[in-house]
């Protein structure tokens, strides 16, 4: 026995509401799916403004650089207007430098340069870095110690170039916290009377965490040494 196929249904009971009641079935489902892609839409753009927040911390840290302000002045004695008035044969003059690392990051491999002129000490013994109280630092060192000979100058302020050597020292890692000071020290002979010498001195920071466009940071100096009386 074969089954008739289906012509035709009939509503006979309960199958009222009319196109009323299904255009509010296909309204809620709109608006139940237009609900469901703002959510969607919504966790998608949150995702991707973190997801760009993160990317340019990224940059930002990955385009961090270190950066340096460097403070360079005669110590002691204190000068006048840059002038020394020596008192005696031989006098020890000191410089102070001050290292400030005002950059985003940390700098690794720092070198520090104190530049002068090289014919101003009594001797190549009596140069040097310092401690706070004044004594040599390593003086069996000679990273510390021994005048290094250089092809560069050091420049008084009229503009006069004068033949130079330099210390060096190693300074490892500085932070963007830590603030250290360096002490070189130089031991000069008295000018004679009525006769003054100009002693320029420069400094100059290296680190490869420097900005790409700079070498180093430089910070200059000039004092002038009369025979006192």
């Amino acid at each position: 026995m074969q089954l008739a196929a289906v012509e035709s249904v009939r509503c006979v009971e309960g199958c009222g509401g009319g196109t009323e009641t299904l255009g509010i079935i296909g309204l809620v489902v709109a608006l139940l799916s237009l609900a469901v892609a703002i959510k969607a839409w919504m966790v998608s753009d949150a995702s991707l403004r973190i997801a760009r927040a993160e990317h340019r911390e990224f940059e930002k840290k990955l385009n961090a650089r270190a950066d340096f302000a460097l403070d360079l002045a005669l110590d002691n004695p204190e000068p006048r207007d840059g002038v020394v008035d020596l008192t005696t044969q031989k006098a020890f003059l000191r410089w102070k430098i001050d290292i400030n690392n005002i950059g985003e990051i940390a700098a690794d491999g720092v070198t520090v340069e104190f530049l002068f002129p090289s014919d101003i000490a009594v001797r190549k013994a009596d140069i040097g870095w310092t401690m706070l109280d004044g004594s040599w630092m390593g003086t069996g060192n000679a990273d510390d110690h021994v005048p290094l000979p250089t092809s560069e100058e050091v420049t008084t302020d009229d503009g006069e170039s004068v033949p130079a050597e330099y210390l060096v020292k190693d300074m490892g890692r500085i932070s963007v916290t830590r603030r250290p000071v360096l002490f070189a020290g130089i031991k000069v002979e008295r000018p004679k009377r009525g006769e003054e010498i100009r002693v320029p001195v420069s400094v100059r920071i290296r680190s490869d965490d420097l900005p790409d466009d700079v070498d180093d940071r430089r910070a200059f100096c000039e004092t002038i040494l009369r025979h006192a009386g």
